[in-house]
C-alpha cells in the first residue's frame, strides 16, 4: 500500500475525509446514499452482548494492571483485532508539534505505519471524537482513524485499515468506540504521571540553570566591574564596561525566557499587546539585525501578497529572531538561509525560514518541548533551550501554527501560519 498523507482534510457529507495519496480514487463507499455513513470496517464480528461483554472485561482487566503506556496500545490493539478484525492497525500519537507520529502497529511495519503520519498538526477540533471517514483507492484498502481523547484532550488516534471494506453494524460501531474510550482513559493516566515526572524535571533544570548558565555572565559582570575600578588607562576600562554591558543583556534575555516559560507552563499563557501592524518590515529587521552579527552568512528575504494583520510585532520579532537564529546554528553557511513570507490567503499569513541543515526524527518529535536542545548546543549558543518552546507558545497565542519538516535531501523548514485578525 502506497503512503497516505492525512494531513488534508475536506467535507463530504457533513463529515471529515483525508484522502489518500494513492494515484487515483474512486469515490467513497462512505459517502451520502452509500448505506455506510461512518467507516468500513473488518469481517463480521458477533453482535452477541455476552461476546461483547467478555472482550470489554479483559480488555479492563488487561489495562489495570498495565505498566506502560505500550502495554495499553498492545491491548487496545489486540482487542480492534479481535472485535473488528482489520488487515492492519495502528496507533499514532499526538508530539509536541500536535502532529500524529506513529507509535506501534500490527501487520505494519516501522515504514509503512510512518506513511500515516501528518506532515502538519492535526486539523480537527481537538474535542471531537468522531472518526474520521475513510477513502477507498483503486486497490480497495479502506482507513479509518479513531481519536483518543481523553478529559477533553487528544492524545493520538487509533487506526485501522481493509482491504476488503463494508459498513459496520451497529454493534461494531459501539464496540470500537468502547474499546477505544477505555484505551484513551488508561493512556491518559500514563499521560499525567509523564507530565508530573516531566513538571519535577523542568523545574530541576529551571533551578540548575540559575545556578549555571546565569553565573557565567555574572561572573562576567563581577571581574569586568573589579577591573574597571582598578585601571587607569580610559580603553581598557571602556572594554570592561562593554563586557558588563553584553553580560548584562545575556542575563537579562535569560531572565526573560525563564519568565516566559513560567507564564506558559502555569500561568495565563503568553501576553500578547495586538496592534494593526505590517509583518513584512518586522520580519525585515529582524534579518537585518542577524544579518549584521553574522557577516558570513546570507541571509535572503522575499515578500509577496498583503502581509498586514493585527498582531504582536515585538512577539513576532521574538518569534523570527528565534527561528532565523537557529538556522544560522543548526544550517550550513555556505548554503545560507531563506525567509519567505506569503501573504496571498485572505485570511491568514504564511511565513517560512528554510536553511540546508537537518534536524533528526528523535529530535524533531521534541524539538518544540522546553529544553529539548540543551545536549545539542553548540559552544557559542547562549540560549536556555527554551527559545522553540517560546516560540510556538507565542505563536500559539496569536491562534497560529507553526510546524517543522526536515530531511538531509531538502533541508529544515520551519512553517508559521498566523490568522490575520484575532481569534
Amino acid at each position: 500500500m502506497g503512503a497516505a498523507d492525512l494531513s488534508k482534510p475536506r467535507i463530504k457529507g457533513g463529515a471529515v475525509v483525508f484522502g489518500l495519496s494513492q494515484p487515483s480514487v474512486r469515490p467513497s463507499p462512505f459517502s451520502e446514499g452509500s448505506g455506510g455513513g461512518a467507516a468500513a470496517l473488518g469481517r463480521a464480528t458477533p453482535d452477541a452482548p455476552i461476546g461483547r461483554l467478555s472482550l470489554l472485561y479483559g480488555l479492563a482487566r488487561t489495562l489495570s494492571v498495565a505498566d506502560s503506556v505500550e502495554q495499553v496500545f498492545d491491548a487496545a490493539l489486540d482487542a480492534v483485532d479481535e472485535a473488528l478484525r482489520p488487515d492492519r492497525s495502528a496507533v499514532l500519537i499526538v508530539d509536541s508539534s500536535d502532529v500524529l507520529r506513529f507509535k506501534v502497529g500490527r501487520r505494519l511495519g516501522d515504514e509503512q505505519g510512518r506513511a500515516y503520519e501528518q506532515r502538519s498538526p492535526w486539523a480537527r477540533d481537538p474535542t471531537d471524537a468522531a472518526p474520521l471517514v475513510i477513502e477507498r483507492t483503486e486497490a480497495g484498502v479502506a482507513v479509518a482513524l479513531f481519536p483518543l481523547l481523553a478529559r477533553h484532550r487528544l492524545l493520538g488516534a487509533l487506526l485501522v485499515s481493509f482491504r476488503h471494506p463494508r459498513p459496520p453494524s451497529a454493534g461494531e460501531w459501539e464496540l470500537a468506540r468502547a474499546i477505544i474510550d477505555d484505551a484513551a482513559a488508561a493512556a491518559s493516566r500514563f499521560a499525567t504521571v509523564a507530565s508530573l515526572e516531566q513538571t519535577i524535571r523542568f523545574y530541576e533544570l529551571y533551578t540548575g540553570i540559575l545556578g549555571h548558565d546565569l553565573r557565567n555572565p555574572l561572573a562576567a559582570i563581577l571581574v569586568s566591574a573589579g577591573a574597571a575600578m582598578t585601571h587607569d588607562d580610559e580603553s581598557a576600562t571602556a572594554k570592561s564596561l562593554v563586557r558588563i554591558l553584553r553580560s548584562g543583556h545575556r542575563m537579562s534575555r535569560m531572565i526573560d525566557q525563564l519568565l516566559d516559560f513560567t507564564r506558559a507552563r502555569i500561568g495565563p499563557g503568553i501576553p500578547l499587546n495586538r496592534q494593526p501592524l505590517d509583518l513584512a518590515p518586522v520580519v525585515r529587521q529582524v534579518i537585518d539585525e542577524l544579518d549584521g552579527a553574522n557577516p558570513d552568512w546570507s541571509l535572503r528575504f522575499e515578500e509577496q501578497g498583503d502581509t498586514r494583520g493585527v498582531w504582536d510585532g515585538d512577539r513576532l520579532c521574538q518569534v523570527f529572531s528565534n527561528l532565523v537564529a537557529n538556522s544560522v546554528q543548526h544550517g550550513h553557511a555556505d548554503r545560507g538561509v531563506d525567509v519567505s513570507i506569503d501573504g496571498g490567503d485572505l485570511k491568514r499569513v504564511v511565513v517560512r525560514v528554510h536553511n540546508m541543515g537537518a534536524i533528526s526524527d528523535e529530535l524533531a518529535a521534541h524539538v518544540f518541548e522546553p529544553f529539548s536542545g540543551r545536549g545539542q548546543r553548540s559552544e557559542t549558543s547562549s540560549g536556555l533551550g527554551l527559545g522553540l518552546f517560546i516560540t510556538r507558545q507565542i505563536v500559539l497565542s496569536h491562534s497560529g501554527t507553526i510546524a517543522l519538516q526536515s530531511s538531509e535531501t531538502n533541508g529544515t523548514t520551519f512553517t508559521v501560519t498566523l490568522p490575520r485578525a484575532a481569534i
